[in-house]
């Protein structure tokens, strides 16, 4: 059994992580574009794109299945198990939560996924990564 300390250490990991994973995804929708000007070969990696877009993949469902991502439900339970109304989250922790969390309804955020999705899927077609 986990420690109150530890789950909110372990709820700032994931927020990190979910961090890490939309930068990512941000990051891709940018320099593909930018990269293909430029001429720059690893916009073409296969693998590196195809994480990308298993990434969107992902959202894209849990965007028309009406959910949150998963990421966000193992913060909020590991903060629920933890009791966080008896524990203050770090101050970077606070403002990265703040960042990526909003209070928009489901369908809003699905919407705009589902383009992104759509979106990453262009760039795929467009600028097809090379095998």
């Amino acid at each position: 059994m986990l420690t109150q300390e530890e789950l909110i250490e372990l709820s700032g990991f994931v927020l990190y992580f979910h961090l890490i994973v939309i930068l990512f995804i941000i990051f891709g929708f940018i320099v593909v574009p930018i990269g293909a000007k430029f001429k720059w070969k690893f916009i073409y990696e296969f693998w590196w794109r195809l994480a990308h877009l298993v990434s969107m993949i992902v959202v894209a469902i849990q965007a028309v299945l009406g959910k949150a991502c998963f990421l966000t439900y193992i913060q909020s339970d590991l903060l629920e198990n933890a009791g966080k109304k008896e524990y203050k989250v770090p101050f970077i922790q606070t403002y990265v939560d703040r960042l990526i969390y909003y209070n928009f309804p489901i369908w809003a955020f699905s919407i705009v996924y589902i383009i992104l999705f759509l979106y990453t899927i262009y760039l795929w077609y467009i600028f097809p990564p090379q095998l």
